[in-house]
């Protein structure tokens, strides 16, 4: 023991030195790491404005070439001009036909612009003729300027010795070039389109800038952008002086919580000034490299220290986790599995065997009947168990969606009385409702979530409640602000009770309290899950009273927004009861044999209809087809079938060339029921998404709303 115990002191000892050693060492390492990133960011910052200085220095270059060769282009025209001395203008169009490069212009002696034929001009900066004949001799003067309200030109002109042609004097030439054609010799869109070159004035007015609309500096001054981006008014100022005193430089600049570089370089052309503008947070080549660098570094480092520590430290931590995961994770399957196995196969075999013993023909009518009648509950029972699986599995996947459409909540808990009513009293059990008429106005939600609530704890109450008992539906309303309520309705019982224990389980899946009491009554254990997830799907909440033989009372609160329907008379149970049918004839499309006879001949006995059957989509749509128009009252197609579905024959019958393709009714049947599965049968033209097993109930509704 005392060995044992030495062991275990020195191992705690080893583990506290190598915890030391790794602390120094992670300290050393992050030191080294900052020093690093340290001189990594001052590489990286001078990096990018040695780069940005070259690129608007090329820029510049590529501007200065082209307003070189415009300006060599006007001497050399001028020159030309006085060397042929043309002295009409058919002379002077003969010799420069062959310059189609720019536009060409003469300025008179009055200050007045034509071109070579002859036509005359009107420039936006009517000062532009002054500044040539004012200008010194062999300089080349430019101007940004709009020709005849029309079309931007940058011009240069160069003024020469009077020329006399066809008899007006001339005293200046001009070449225009259009601001399109300079900005894309000289524009540059770099870094992903956030960095850019400006040609600017003096005073900030951008006179060039990028084809790319999208650019940070927009507008028609930079000065004006830039204060828009919350550059202070220091700032501004120190670049305003700089570019006045026509001195070239570069600047950093927060614009809009961005850091921009920004460079700018005097033109030879007066009050001219290139300016380059750069985010920071970008680099060239030899940046990125530098931060990957650091980035590799760093995540070298933690995943090393991680991994030292992860593999002495947590390594028999690590393996009972996941060894408990593994079990939980069995257990949990295992009970499913069972819980989902009994709950199936227990009414399953109720069907099976009532079946079996129908089929004897030594019993009588009456005990045929009985066996068929225990059959149906429990084959409705297998459905409650498929239904509120499906729902769980809807809203544990986030495909249960909350409609917000209008209703009435006095119609909905009269619709809900009305429907339990003969339940609760065919069971021996009293039934009272109170409340409905406070509800005078109507709210916006999903009424048949609400209904699907109180159908759960009303069949839960019937369920555990003994025959003479009580249940009683009971709502009312408090006021949360200007435009919603909030609803509480109660289910109260005077069953069996529950446990303190159990109610604090009681909202699992499958949860069943098993006592004496509760050994009669069968559940799916479901409903009471779905009611909660529902509730809270709304906003809302559930809450339970309960204790051992003293009954149980449930509490669903919801918060509605007001501004539905007005209440209007519960429908009696008589008035939804849909009238037999005139023997209308039915196509119907269904691939399973048993299914396809089961639902003939409920159409016939049941609703009075005459119904065609096949087996796919394909001959149903051959069989319209070929049928004359109001032969059929509506169609019925299975959703999945061989050679063509549903939605596929649904989208061919409505593409007929016939008067009733786009008005036949047309209802899907099918086992899927969830949201996207209505969704894409209204998409492929149908009227209606009915759900399997066939209910006869609404089937005969929905046929009644489309045939009448």
């Amino acid at each position: 023991m005392e060995n044992g115990s030495q062991k275990a002191e020195n191992g705690r000892l080893a583990n506290q030195v190598l915890c030391a050693v790794l602390v120094v060492i992670s300290v050393c390492a992050l030191a080294a790491f900052l020093h690093f990133n340290s001189q990594t960011r001052k590489t990286v910052q001078a990096e990018r404005e040695n780069y940005v200085s070259e690129i608007a220095g090329q820029l510049t270059r590529n501007i200065e070439n082209l307003q070189r060769a415009y300006s060599r282009e006007v001497s050399e025209d001028a020159e030309m001009l006085l060397a042929n001395s043309p002295k009409t203008p058919e002379e002077l169009r003969r010799l420069y036909s062959d310059r189609e490069n720019a536009k060409h212009f003469l300025v008179t002696a009055a200050g007045q612009v034509t071109d070579i034929s002859g036509k005359m001009y009107t420039l936006s900066d009517e000062f532009f003729p002054t500044k040539i004949q004012n200008a010194d001799e062999g300089k080349v003067v430019m101007t940004y300027t709009t020709v005849n309200l029309t079309t931007d030109y940058l011009l240069f002109g160069k003024r020469f010795e009077p020329v006399t042609i066809g008899g007006t004097t001339y005293v200046a030439w001009a070449v225009g070039v259009t601001s399109d054609q300079f900005r894309n010799n000289m524009t540059i869109s770099l870094f992903s389109g956030l960095g850019a070159g400006y040609l600017i004035s003096q005073d900030g007015s951008i006179v060039i800038k990028p084809n790319d609309s999208s650019m940070v500096f927009s507008g028609y001054n930079l000065f004006s952008a830039l204060a828009a981006g919350g550059v202070s008014a220091g700032q501004l100022a120190q670049i305003e002086d700089k570019i006045t005193a026509r001195e070239s430089g570069s600047t950093t600049i927060s614009v809009n919580g961005l850091n921009w570089l920004i460079s700018f370089k005097s033109t030879e052309f007066d009050g001219d000034f290139i300016v380059v503008a750069v985010p920071l947070s970008l680099t060239a080549a030899e940046t990125y490299s530098s931060m990957s660098l650091t980035v590799v570094f760093a995540f070298v480092f933690v995943a090393a220290l991680a991994g030292v520590m992860g593999l002495i430290l947590l390594s028999s931590f690590r393996r009972r986790r996941e060894e408990d995961r593994r079990a939980a994770a069995t257990d949990a399957q295992t009970s499913f599995l069972s819980k989902m196995s009994h709950d199936i196969r227990t009414p399953l075999n109720a069907v099976t065997g009532m079946l079996q013993l129908a089929g004897d023909p030594n019993h009588s009518r009456a005990e045929v009947d009985g066996f068929v009648a225990k059959a149906s509950e429990s084959a409705d029972y297998l459905l409650e168990l498929v239904n509120g699986m499906l729902d769980l599995q809807k809203i544990s996947s986030g495909k249960m969606e909350v409609a917000r459409e209008p209703f009435s909540m006095r119609e909905l808990l009269g619709d809900v009385g009305s429907m339990y009513a003969p339940v609760l009293e065919g069971k021996g059990l009293k039934f009272r409702t109170a409340g409905a008429e406070d509800f005078s106005g109507g709210y916006i939600g999903d009424s048949v979530k609400i209904k699907q609530i109180l159908v759960n704890l009303l069949s839960n109450a019937s369920k555990f409640t003994p025959r003479g008992g009580e249940v009683s539906l009971t709502a009312d309303r408090t006021g949360l602000d200007s435009g919603r309520d909030e609803v509480r309705i109660t289910v109260t019982d005077t069953g069996i009770g529950m446990s303190e224990d159990f109610q604090r389980r009681l909202f699992r899946p499958f949860e069943q309290e098993k006592t004496s009491y509760t050994s009669g009554y069968v559940g799916t254990g479901l409903g009471l899950n779905i009611v909660k997830n529902l509730s809270e799907l709304m906003g809302g909440s559930v809450s339970v009273k309960s204790a051992p033989g003293a009954g149980s009372s449930f509490t669903v609160k919801l918060p509605l927004e007001r501004g539905g329907p007005a209440a209007e008379t519960v429908r009696s149970a008589a008035a939804d009861s849909p009238a037999p049918f005139a023997r209308q004839r039915i196509l119907l499309a269904e691939d399973n044999a048993i299914n396809q006879q089961i639902a003939v001949l409920l159409m016939r006995e049941r609703l009075n209809l005459e119904v065609d059957a096949v087996d796919d989509g394909q001959k149903a749509v051959e069989k319209l087809a070929g049928s004359r128009p109001g032969d059929y009252a509506a169609v019925i197609l299975d959703v999945r079938m061989p050679v063509m579905d549903g939605l596929q024959a649904a989208r061919a019958i409505r593409a007929l060339d016939r008067p009733d393709a786009g008005t036949i009714p047309i209802l899907a049947l099918s086992a899927n029921t969830f949201a996207e599965d209505v969704r894409q049968s209204l998409n492929a033209g149908m009227n209606a998404h009915l759900a399997k097993p066939i209910d006869i109930g609404e089937l005969s509704a929905a046929l009644h709303k489309y045939i009448g």
